[in-house]
């Protein structure tokens, strides 16, 4: 195998993980930014 193709295949791999992963704290952000709102949209109703 050609050291360079794994140097690149390591890379892109890494690459796509951190990308994955920021990509899943994002999902996970806005999820927790609806249930926040939609706590706050419902407080006012069951007081």
């Amino acid at each position: 195998m050609n050291p360079l193709f794994l140097i690149l295949v390591n890379y892109i791999a890494t690459a796509s993980g951190l990308f994955v992963t920021h990509f899943q704290t994002a999902i996970n952000k806005l999820i927790m930014a609806l249930k926040v709102s939609a706590v706050n949209a419902y407080e006012p109703a069951r007081a």
